[in-house]
C-alpha cells in the first residue's frame, strides 16, 4: 500500500504533525461546516485496504487523504485529489452516499473544493475537536485562581 501514497504526501506528513489536528472550513454549497483529518500514516494501510471504498478510488485516479472522523460517524466521506496533478491538484469533497463506485457516478458524487490543496489549508480554522478529542493538539486556557505569592 505504500507505494500508493505520493511522495509529496508522505514529505507533508513528515514534517508536520497533521494527523492529529481537526480543521474548519465552510461548505459553501449549503452553508454548513466541513471538517478536515488527515488521515494517520499509520492509519492508510486500513483506509486503503482492498475492497475498501476509498481503495475504489484509487482504481479511477484519486488519493483519498483526509476525512471528518469517518470511523467515529460511520460514513466514508472524504477528501481526495486527483493523483496525476501531484500537489497542484484540486481538492474534492466525496459524497459516498452519492457514489455507486463507478467512475462515471463520481461527477455526481464529487463537490469541488479548493484549486489546490494549500489554498484550501489557507482558508480554515483549527476545528473544536482538536481540543475535544484526544490528544489534543493545542492548550486550553483554564481560568483558575491566581495561586502566586504576592
Amino acid at each position: 500500500m505504500r507505494q500508493s501514497i505520493p511522495d509529496w504526501l508522505i514529505e507533508l506528513h513528515a514534517a508536520y504533525a497533521l494527523g492529529y489536528g481537526v480543521l474548519r472550513t465552510v461548505d459553501w454549497n449549503d452553508n454548513s461546516g466541513r471538517d478536515l483529518r488527515f488521515f494517520l500514516p499509520e492509519d492508510i494501510a486500513v483506509t486503503l485496504s482492498h475492497g475498501t471504498l476509498h481503495h475504489e478510488l484509487l482504481k479511477f485516479g484519486y488519493f483519498p487523504f483526509a476525512d471528518e472522523g469517518a470511523q467515529i460517524l460511520n460514513t466514508y466521506d472524504c477528501w481526495l485529489f486527483c493523483i496525476k496533478d501531484g500537489p497542484q491538484a484540486p481538492i474534492y469533497w466525496l459524497r459516498a452516499t452519492m457514489w455507486d463506485r463507478s467512475q462515471e457516478g463520481l461527477k455526481d458524487a464529487l463537490t469541488y473544493a479548493s484549486p489546490q490543496l494549500a489554498l484550501l489549508l489557507c482558508c480554515m480554522e483549527l476545528g473544536a475537536n482538536s481540543i475535544e478529542t484526544p490528544p489534543p493538539v493545542m492548550w486550553v486556557w483554564e481560568d483558575k485562581d491566581d495561586e502566586t505569592e504576592g
